[in-house]
């Protein structure tokens, strides 16, 4: 191969737009993410060994977004940024746009951050032999802080509203932080706490939006072969199979069975957005049927103490 065989590439979450891993290589190196994504996974229970038994890294969130992703029924956007680069070359490209792009998933920095970035302020001081940052002055607190500052008051509180301007990126966000555990890696969709009482996060589509479900992602049925609607008074959830070519995983509702009570703490994505609480929810199975299974908002507000 030539020596100008290498490029540097971006990752983009197709949902939102948001480019959240930028990387160099040469060859297949653009699609190797997405195979370890999904190298040991069906799309319910993740293997976290490899074939010889090594534990990957669940904590890996470019990995969790990826699953993520897919389980939507979507596929990760690549972008080549730049091509015909020499190693070094790339490294340097590779090196700035990853200290010029906020919110990236990568675990390391690019090579050569010692050059920069340099922030200059306003009133035209000039660099000397040695980069360094001249700090803007402060404007805001950062989001980080604001967002770990809302965490600790809703936790001394004890419990989490609807009401709370709070939201999270990620399940695992949730789970960690509201909750006390200490989960790594990609999540279901329901997370039991007790026999009772279960954390449920449901996609819920945007008004007027429909979306086409994709169940041969992994061979299977996908999470993206439902369909999840909230009510415009945000009291009711509407789950219902859409993958008519399909036979949904499940069977369908049967009313005439006796179905345990259970309360489910539900944190509500909107397609392209971020989990929020949304309420408690109950089964209402008087009108549920056959395959569209209705949930009752019961309670506006989650106490901790009652979900451990």
């Amino acid at each position: 191969m030539a020596d100008n065989e290498y490029y540097v590439y971006k990752l983009i979450d197709p949902r939102t737009k948001f480019t959240f891993y930028i990387g160099k290589g040469k060859g297949d190196r653009i699609y190797a993410h997405v195979k370890a994504a999904i190298k040991n996974y069906n799309g319910k229970d993740y293997t976290n060994t490899d074939s010889n038994g090594v534990i990957e890294d669940e904590a890996n969130s470019k990995i969790a977004l990826i699953r993520e992703i897919i389980a939507d029924g979507y596929e990760v956007e690549m972008m080549i940024i730049r091509n015909g680069l020499d190693e070094k070359t790339a490294y340097e490209v590779e090196a700035a746009l990853i200290d010029t792009t906020p919110g990236l998933t990568n675990m390391k920095k690019g090579h050569g951050t010692a050059k920069g970035p340099i922030i200059i302020a306003q009133n035209g001081s000039t660099l000397t032999k040695k980069p360094i940052y001249v700090k803007p002055p402060p404007t805001s607190v950062p989001d980080q802080s604001l967002f770990k500052q809302k965490i600790e008051e809703i936790i001394k509180n004890g419990s989490i509203s609807i009401n709370d301007n709070i939201q999270f990126r990620q399940i695992i966000d949730i789970i960690n932080h509201l909750f006390g555990k200490e989960i790594r890696g990609w999540m279901r969709a329901i997370y039991p706490i007790n026999r009772y009482n279960k954390l449920w996060f449901p996609k819920f589509n945007e008004t007027n939006k429909k979306y086409k479900p994709n169940p041969k992602t992994f061979g299977h049925v996908t999470s993206a072969c439902w369909s999840n609607f909230l009510s415009s008074d945000g009291t009711t959830i509407t789950q219902k199979w859409i993958a008519t070519d399909y036979l949904p995983p499940s069977e369908p509702f049967d009313k005439s069975k006796k179905h345990e009570i259970e309360y489910l703490g539900v944190f509500a994505k909107i397609i392209r957005g971020d989990y929020k609480f949304a309420g408690i929810f109950q089964l209402d199975p008087e009108n549920s049927h056959e395959y569209t299974t209705i949930h009752k908002r019961i309670a506006t507000e989650l106490p901790f103490c009652e979900w451990k």
